[in-house]
């Protein structure tokens, strides 16, 4: 999971349901992304412990696997929900987007058979929808080469109208056959694109390949990472970024928003230099997504958190909500959204 190209544009800018009721334990998961079966399986009792669900990363050259398969069912008896995070090959992109739909139809689909043949304990599927592994790569390079102004360049470069429009149609109907096989389907994706809406555009989502509004969704996240925020900007930005981000969700989703945080530890494609720096400042930021009303809260990721002393303390799925201390959060998105607007 990626987010670090929009809020790019920052550091060069800056320089430097109706949710639960008060004292109700959240919705909360981990996601896992490069840990082995057999490491996943030891986290289990942990999981089951902290009431937390797994959003498990399935390559879809494992779908069929005898071990996976092994390892969800295990982890339907150990009492852990499962979400199959379905990820491509990095020749077909890794992460699904409007450019490679037909790739991420056939995976869905032979998962979807699969599950039906296994009998497998899983009810949902996860879209992570981001630009290309490529794309990203090229992107990221072209900033680091030629300038940030370059970069963004190569963002707006993205928007076609037309064509974001004929993929947002196959999309809707791959969800929509997702769901007649008994699948929900959650995407999660940048949270820049909840700033489309308040210029009566979809400027950002088109550019960046990833058509999110007008898809049936069943749940849709957005990626608030703290950590790749301080990576760009140079500092620390308090939680009142992720309750700014959380409220546009919970206003344009309703009942299906959600939020995931990170980062936790060094994993990742791209690790980062600063992880949360410790479970207090995690949990702060938990409780300032409750107070927006968001009620399922994840966490990227799992490889990181079973490497930290108290691995619990960080999931702590019984946080109060908390309403953030007022910042910056305002001011950082008018400035990300003002440079990705494409009419601007």
């Amino acid at each position: 999971m990626r987010v670090a190209l929009p809020l790019a544009l920052l550091a060069a800018a800056c320089g430097g349901d109706d949710g639960d009721a008060p004292g109700e334990p959240m919705a909360v998961a981990l996601w896992s992304e490069f840990m082995s079966d057999d490491e996943v399986r030891e986290r289990l009792p942990l999981l089951a412990d902290e009431g937390a669900d797994l959003y498990l990363a399935v390559q879809s050259t494992r779908i069929g696997d005898a071990a996976l398969e092994e390892l969800l069912q295990g982890a339907s008896e150990a009492g852990v929900g499962v979400r199959a995070w379905l990820l491509l090959p990095e020749a077909d992109g890794y992460w699904p987007n409007e450019t490679n739909l037909e790739a991420m139809r056939e995976a869905a689909m032979a998962f979807a058979d699969w599950r039906e043949a296994a009998g497998l304990p899983v009810e949902w599927m996860v879209f992570d929808m981001e630009m290309s592994l490529e794309r990203t790569r090229d992107i990221a390079a072209t900033m680091e080469e030629e300038g940030v102004l370059a970069g963004l360049q190569r963002i707006l470069d993205g928007r076609d109208p037309a064509a974001f429009e004929a993929h947002r149609a196959e999309l809707v109907a791959l969800v929509g056959d997702l769901q007649a096989r008994g699948l929900k389907v959650m995407c999660v994706t940048y949270p820049t694109v909840l700033d489309d809406p308040t210029d009566g555009d979809e400027d950002i989502q088109d550019e960046m390949d990833v058509p999110i509004a007008g898809v049936p969704w069943d749940e849709a996240s957005f990626m608030v990472y703290q950590s790749l925020i301080y990576d760009l900007s140079g500092s620390w930005h308090g939680p009142d970024v992720i309750e700014s981000y959380a409220a546009s969700a919970r206003e344009q989703f309703d009942d299906r928003a959600a939020v995931a945080l990170g980062i936790v530890g060094e994993t990742g494609i791209d690790p980062v230099e600063m992880p949360y720096p410790d479970a207090e400042t995690l949990l702060a930021d938990h409780a300032a997504a409750r107070a927006a009303g968001i009620s399922t809260v994840s966490i990227y990721s799992l490889d990181g958190v079973a490497l930290q002393h108290d691995p619990g303390e960080w999931i702590d799925a019984r946080v109060e909500a908390a309403q953030a201390p007022a910042g910056d959060a305002e001011s950082l998105r008018d400035l990300i959204g003002s440079l990705l607007d494409a009419d601007s």
